[in-house]
Formats: C-alpha cells, structure tokens, sequence
C-alpha cells in the first residue's frame, strides 16, 4: 500500500473497504500480510504488482502509479473530490494525469523516482497550455508532481518558476509502505 508523507494514514475500516478491490483489480496485486484487513496497529503493509519473492517488486511505472492513486485517492486530501483522467492532452502535449472537479482543474505529472532534469519545465508547460486552452473555464488550475523520491534542486526550481508565472504547485512523495496505529499515538521513528 502506499504512504503519504506527512498525510493521514487510512483506518482499518477503509482497509476492509479496499480489500475487496484489491482483490479485483485488473493486474493482481499482492499484499504482506496477504489479508490486509486483518493487520494489527503497527503492522506495516506492503504491496506489489509482483509476488514478493520474486525481485524487484513495487512500483516501477507510471501507470502502476496512477492505479494507486486511484485505489488511495480519498486518503490524499490534495486529491479529494477530483475525478482523476490518465494521460490527457493539453495543446500539444500530454498530462500525465488530470483532476477536475466543479471549482479545480489539477495538471498532476507522476515520477517514479525523483523527476530530474526537466520536471519543473515539463508540469510547467502543461499549466501554461492548460490556461491558454479551453479546459479551465473559471476553475482554479494548480498542478502537482507526485514523485518517489525527493529532489531538493527540483523542488526549489519548481517552487520559484511556479511562483514567477503565478502558478500553484505542490510536490509530494509516495512511499511503498505505510504503518498502522492508533489514533493519538506518536508514531515509532
């Protein structure tokens, strides 16, 4: 499953939510422990597109990616109350993901590792054929990357172009694990 740094965790009544659909999704998707609704506080749960003793298990493409953010959207405030569209075109190029609502239009560029060179041009350049096209309307537009590992160069570049054109941005980390515990308790370090 996946973590969000720094974001809510989900409770053990949504595990049982998801497990059903875990279970159906369209490429099988492995958990340790197998059955996820059964984990303890303090259990860590992970998840693979692959058996987890075969190498290299986790999520290796953007698309495995999107998936996930589809099955753990509602634990992502930033992605609350968007219908999420893969690979959409603006002008002449293609987002990664789109996320719209009535009042948002969110331009999200995935990264399995952390986005190197070019990133910031990249999400950048699809804001500025987002605004100049016809699919904002009076929403407000913002974009995000969501990468799997942090970048200190990147972020700051993106966090200053952004703010340069009047943009918002946010970039936020995903992580193959997260650990379960009870509310009001620190969490271990």
């Amino acid at each position: 499953m996946l973590g969000w740094a720094g974001l809510t965790k989900p409770r053990r009544a949504t595990l049982h939510q998801i497990s059903p659909g875990l279970a159906k999704a369209v490429r099988p998707i492995y958990t340790s422990p197998p059955n996820i609704g059964d984990a303890k506080p303090d259990d860590t749960i992970h998840f693979s597109y692959q058996r987890f003793d075969e190498p290299g298990h986790g999520i290796k493409y953007e698309r495995e990616l999107f998936q996930a953010l589809q099955l753990f959207q509602r634990s992502i405030p930033q992605l609350r109350g968007l219908t999420l569209q893969p690979q959409v075109r603006q002008g002449r190029t293609i987002a990664d993901v789109v996320g719209e609502s009535k009042t948002r239009y969110v331009v999200i560029e995935l990264k399995v590792g952390d986005g190197g060179y070019g990133v910031a041009e990249q999400l950048l350049t699809y804001l500025r054929e987002a605004r100049e096209g016809n699919d904002v309307n009076d929403r407000k537009l913002s974009g995000m990357i969501i990468s799997g590992r942090s970048n200190p160069d990147r972020e700051r570049e993106l966090a200053e172009r952004s703010k340069a054109e009047g943009f918002e941005t946010t970039w936020l980390l995903f992580e193959h694990s997260f650990r379960l515990r009870p509310p009001g308790r620190p969490s271990p370090t």
